[in-house]
């Protein structure tokens, strides 16, 4: 019997440390004392840190004996010790989710977190170098991480909010979006259907307010800074300690996108983004295959272009930024970034 059938079996409670926000398998009855009550004996316990190595091991029944330093734990044999105190109850028992968890816990990212893992890896990107020290070329693109960071939230929009109050309605051949430009430059107008894009739905351009255009535009601005080659040169490099003329890849920020990532895969179900029964509406071409994909891999099968396959392929080029391989493999980087743009407002949870 493997570790987690064995909590399956007794219906080991979880809790959640507030010391390092772990999460924890509780054993009881540790110990028997015949002089001592029956919850005096149950709260003789041990709490053990839940990883991916312990719920797959059999070895529960011969660490309880030992106690020794294979697994992290707490141990506890008073039911008011301070230990006690620090530790939550969590109602769920699903010990590899949580497992998962206490993976990513220690670069700094929690549940919340990963709820909302579109802010989050904004966020992450705002921990880089280039964010505080920026090339004007970068301010755009500091402007659609804060624009993302802040759940599709920022100044324009509390300005139009403030200055715009209802729908527009004008037509699609001569209008702009208020900032001076042409609607092919600035709205993201969808020409087949006359219907604006905004990421997260679909909006009929004529009654599309300011603020739908901006969001329209800034979601073309998205698909543009995750599919340029020198957004990940300029954003995900850092000088080097031994050479400051030479750049290398910043393996923290990468490995932190990477795992936050790589967690949706291994924990969601993502076959659901932008489906009509979630607070999104239907956003169908955002799972679809394009000629650029096709021609390049020679793929015409949707199962491709799934919100899976979409993520675990940006992730491959995350590495391929990581290995400084940016330059060769350019037209993969600039494909995988731009079909991982199109899902990215929808990941949230």
């Amino acid at each position: 019997m493997t570790n987690l059938s064995f909590f399956k079996w007794i219906g080991t409670q979880i809790f959640k440390s507030t010391n390092n926000s772990k999460y924890y398998v509780r054993i009881p009855f540790i110990s028997y004392d015949s002089e001592k009550s029956y919850l005096e004996n149950y709260n003789n316990a041990i709490f053990i840190q839940l990883t991916n190595e312990l719920i797959a091991n059999d070895d529960i029944e011969e660490f309880i004996q030992n106690l020794d330093e294979r697994y992290e734990y707490i141990y506890i044999d008073d039911i008011s010790g301070d230990n006690l105190e620090s530790l939550s109850k969590i109602y769920s028992s699903n010990y590899s989710y949580l497992a998962n968890l206490n993976n990513i816990i220690d670069i700094n990212i929690d549940e919340e977190d990963v709820k909302t893992a579109n802010q989050t890896f904004m966020n992450i990107l705002k921990q880089t170098y280039t964010y505080n020290n920026l090339e004007p070329s970068d301010y755009i693109y500091k402007y659609v991480i804060d624009f993302y960071t802040n759940g599709q939230y920022d100044d324009a929009v509390i300005l139009m909010n403030s200055i715009f109050n209802g729908e527009i309605s004008i037509g699609i051949q001569t209008s702009t979006c208020g900032c001076n430009q042409q609607v092919s430059n600035c709205s993201g107008v969808n020409s087949s259907t006359n219907s604006l894009n905004t990421g997260t739905e679909l909006i009929n351009y004529d009654k599309a307010s300011c603020i739908d255009k901006y969001k329209a535009a800034m979601y073309q601005w998205l698909q543009k800074m995750l599919s340029d080659i020198e957004f990940y040169c300029n954003w995900l490099f850092i000088r080097s300690d031994e050479n400051e003329e030479e750049k290398i890849p910043n393996e923290v920020i990468i490995d932190k996108l990477i795992e936050l990532l790589q967690f949706l895969l291994d924990n969601y179900d993502l076959s659901t983004l932008g489906n009509s029964n979630t607070s999104y509406c239907s956003h169908k071409s955002s799972i679809k295959c394009d000629e650029s994909f096709i021609d390049n891999y020679g793929e015409s099968d949707n199962s491709v272009c799934s919100n899976y396959t979409i993520i675990k392929n940006y992730i491959e080029a995350l590495k391929l930024v990581k290995e400084d391989k940016v330059l060769e493999n350019k037209n993969k980087i600039y494909i995988y970034g731009k079909k991982f743009a199109e899902i990215f407002p929808l990941l949230t949870f």
